[in-house]
C-alpha cells in the first residue's frame, strides 16, 4: 500500500469524517490517515487486493497523539459478502482481538500464523482514544 501498488479505489471505509481523512489516506507512514465519522457505531477499513494472496503481516499506525485505534479485529475472504473473522483457531474459536496503537506514530506489528488467503482484509476498529477511530496501515505478503 506505501508504494502506490494497491490503488486509492481499491482502499475503502464504512465512514470518512472529510476529504483529508479519506480511505486512500489510510498509507503507511502518509502525512494524513484515515479516520471514521465520529457518529460511526462500528468503524472498519479494507483493502482489495485484486487478487488472492497471501497475508502474513499487516502494520498499524495511528494518526496523531490524540486520533488512533487502540484495539481491533480482522476479518478476510476472497469477496465482501463472505468475509470471516480470524479466530483463535483455525476455522472456530474466538474472534482474535489486536492491540493497536498507544500513540499516533509508532508502527505495531501483527503476524498471522497461519498465513491468511484472501483478496480483502478488513480492519474493524473495536476500541479507540476519546472515540476518534483514526489509522494508516500497510499490508505484506505475497501471491
Amino acid at each position: 500500500m506505501k508504494s502506490g501498488e494497491i490503488p486509492d479505489d481499491n482502499i475503502i471505509a464504512s465512514t470518512v469524517d472529510s476529504n483529508f481523512t479519506k480511505a486512500s489516506n489510510a498509507r503507511l507512514d502518509f502525512k494524513g490517515g484515515w479516520c471514521a465519522s465520529d457518529s460511526d457505531p462500528t468503524p472498519w477499513i479494507q483493502v482489495n487486493l485484486n487478487v488472492k494472496v497471501y497475508i502474513s503481516t499487516l502494520i498499524i499506525q495511528g494518526f496523531s497523539d490524540n486520533h488512533y485505534v487502540e484495539t481491533f479485529s480482522i476479518k478476510y475472504g476472497d469477496s465482501t459478502s463472505s468475509l470471516t473473522y480470524w479466530r483463535t483457531g483455525i476455522t472456530t474459536g474466538s474472534i482474535r482481538m489486536m492491540y493497536g496503537n498507544t500513540d499516533g506514530d509508532t508502527h505495531v506489528t501483527e503476524k498471522f500464523w497461519p498465513v491468511l488467503h484472501a483478496q480483502y482484509l478488513r480492519i474493524n476498529a473495536e476500541s479507540c482514544v476519546m472515540s476518534r477511530c483514526c489509522m494508516r496501515f500497510e499490508v505484506k505478503g505475497c501471491r
